[in-house]
């Protein structure tokens, strides 16, 4: 069986009248579509360079996928050290539909600000925890005090 692939072609504009284009490609699954990534013609080599995101762009049957910042990268062909990428702001993508529907974003459930805060939450609970217990273990320095005769008692009076 072979995988039915969608073409949608993507004309951008810059000041100085250049256009670029690219093509998104996206193959169809069983439940949704998966964006595979964006063909762009090399200028310099006329050759197709097939830019990919790190992420997997998964496209479920009535929801979107949206994501506030994603780059797509490939390298030149000839040159090695030539790197070609496409980062598109604030993207949200949906196949057969009017309206967008339920969304999954990009960004995990545990982001890096979250585990940073549970990480300084930790190590602030271990000091607090170590602190109690060095309170808790204060004797009081009762070795040379003698039962049988007067206590003694300091008065804070000058």
């Amino acid at each position: 069986m072979t995988d039915k692939i969608r073409n949608l072609s993507i004309t951008f504009g810059t000041g100085d009248g250049e256009d670029y284009t690219f093509v998104a490609q996206f193959k169809v699954r069983g439940n949704g579509d998966e964006l595979i990534g964006f063909y762009y013609q090399d200028k310099k080599t006329a050759t197709w360079l097939l830019l990919k995101s790190q992420n997997d762009i998964l496209l479920p049957d009535g929801s979107s996928y949206h994501c506030l910042r994603e780059t797509f990268i490939a390298r030149g062909s000839e040159d090695a050290n030539r790197i070609i990428s496409l980062t598109l702001s604030n993207l949200q993508l949906q196949m057969d539909t009017d309206s967008f529907g339920k969304v999954i974003d990009c960004t995990g459930f545990m982001s890096i600000p979250i585990w940073t805060g549970i990480f300084v939450t930790i190590i602030l609970a271990v000091i607090v925890i170590w602190g109690l217990t060095m309170i808790v273990d204060i004797r009081t320095m009762d070795h040379f005090d003698d039962p049988k005769s007067k206590t003694i008692a300091i008065s804070a009076q000058e």
